[in-house]
């Protein structure tokens, strides 16, 4: 029997040490190392107070203090040096730390103002990384999508990486259908491979339409193409291309067939005609697109495997198939 996920790591943080935290007096604490935070039952009152003090401007500064020997005169006498203070911003305050395990415990949704300016700024990318690893310790799907469908325009594009879809990877199931189909023509190619990469992990029927809608997204790249020269694709195209068709319900879309063989039209480079092959040799419907690739193959001595072989073994299997 297979062993248990292990828990993922977390350290719990009180409402009491996140004051003294946020109002400068925490400068012993390690929050770095003690991340993610979670945070136990906050009621309204406790988090509308830390969300107060966890706004970003009130961050602390660090202040740097010399003195500089220089002799000046004064009404009051003279002096022999001059105090200079640096001011500069802690890179990592607290605060930094702080906010997005305090965003994961708002269950009660209330609004939080700097969170959707965090979201819309520079500091967005590391602030959704911390948010993220602070949902799954939680562990609380109802916190996760909770928290998605409140911002889901600007939580898009971090999601789609790979290191997000790890993190998130226990919530992942039919309730992400609903947002997989609001973005299915939305975004680059490297926010479309990340839709790929979310629905492959979601193996109910409820992803059947979300799977056919990426599939005509792909297709669809490949439409204006006509019959020019070939052209660069992204890898993120392809990585899409490889999370679709090796999802365990591809084979279960319909047109599936009819969409990929329209794609053999385009001037695709070889290697990439044989990856769309591969997947068509699946597909008995596939019998006289495979015999008319067999018939203008040319037999490239570098192939690990001839293509020829491999296409005229796929047509007689598909033949068999369909004549039975």
């Amino acid at each position: 029997m297979a062993e248990p996920a292990p828990e993922p790591k977390k350290s719990r943080l009180s409402y009491d040490d996140a004051v003294v935290a946020l109002t400068g007096g925490g400068h012993d604490l390690d929050l770095r190392a003690s991340a993610p935070l979670v945070f136990g039952t906050l009621n309204p009152g406790q988090f509308e107070h830390l969300v107060r003090l966890a706004d970003p401007i009130n961050d602390r500064h660090a202040v740097a203090e010399r003195y500089i020997p220089e002799v000046t005169l004064g009404q009051g006498g003279h002096s022999v040096a001059r105090r200079q203070q640096t001011y500069s911003s802690i890179s990592d305050p607290l605060g930094s730390w702080i906010r997005p395990a305090l965003i994961a415990a708002n269950r009660l949704d209330l609004p939080v103002q700097w969170h959707g300016e965090i979201l819309s700024g520079p500091l967005a990318q590391t602030y959704v990384e911390r948010l993220l690893a602070c949902l799954a310790a939680l562990g609380d799907a109802e916190a996760f999508y909770r928290t998605l469908y409140r911002d889901p325009d600007l939580l898009l594009p971090h999601l789609c990486s790979f290191a997000a879809r790890q993190q998130i990877a226990a919530f992942l199931g039919d309730r992400m259908v609903p947002f997989l189909t609001m973005y299915l023509s939305s975004g680059t190619d490297d926010v479309f491979a990340g839709l790929c990469g979310l629905a492959r992990a979601i193996e109910s029927p409820a992803i059947d339409s979300v799977l056919s809608g990426l599939l005509r997204r792909w297709t669809g790249y490949f439409a204006a193409w006509g019959l020019t020269a070939p052209r660069r694709t992204s890898v993120d195209i392809w990585r899409a291309f490889r999370d679709l068709t090796e999802h365990p319900r591809f084979d279960l879309i319909d047109d599936r067939q009819g969409l990929l063989s329209s794609v053999l039209h385009a001037p695709l480079e070889w290697y990439h005609r044989q990856e769309v092959a591969r997947v068509l040799e699946r597909d008995p419907r596939s019998y006289v697109q495979l015999e008319s690739l067999l018939f203008k193959s040319e037999d490239w001595a570098h192939f690990y495997k001839d293509e020829i072989d491999r296409l005229d073994e796929a047509a007689e299997r598909l033949f068999g198939q369909v004549i039975d």
